[in-house]
């Protein structure tokens, strides 16, 4: 029987629902044992975000590619797939993954010394990935 309305889930502290029983994974079980009394629960609840920013300096190739090495790394650790775009000294940059992942993502952002006047473009619930195949894709105007 699926409920009508989203279940609430506080283990996993305010703003977290579940829409569906379909929308819940259970790990932790073995066969014939009730998952419930050890439990992990994983959303599958997906944003992306958009967002543009002016750069503090000229990034070189070299500050770019460390750039880029540290994001993807950070990136894979919090599931966290998305495109940066390098022009002009601006970078617009999409972010899609789990809220919260996206959340601490954006306010890390937000601190980063290596741009500044951030704008948000657009933040919205999806359904599926536009870059499920990269930590961190990169485009400058060169590659367009």
């Amino acid at each position: 029987m699926c409920p009508s309305r989203p279940i609430p889930l506080p283990l996993l502290g305010s703003g977290f629902y579940a829409r569906r029983f379909s929308d819940l994974r259970v790990m932790g079980s073995s066969a014939g044992q009730s998952p419930w009394p050890q439990f992990l629960i994983f959303l599958l609840m997906l944003e992306r975000l958009l967002y543009r920013s002016r750069a503090s300096h000229d990034f070189g190739s070299l500050h770019l590619f460390k750039l880029l090495t540290e994001a993807r790394l950070r990136n894979e650790k919090l599931q966290v797939t998305g495109h940066l775009l390098y022009f002009c000294g601006r970078f617009t940059q999409c972010i899609e993954g789990p809220t919260e992942s996206v959340d601490m993502l954006w306010h890390a952002l937000q601190s980063d010394p290596r741009h500044h006047e951030l704008e948000l473009l657009a933040r919205h619930e999806i359904s599926t990935r536009r870059f499920a195949q990269w930590s961190m894709a990169f485009s400058t105007y060169s590659s367009l």
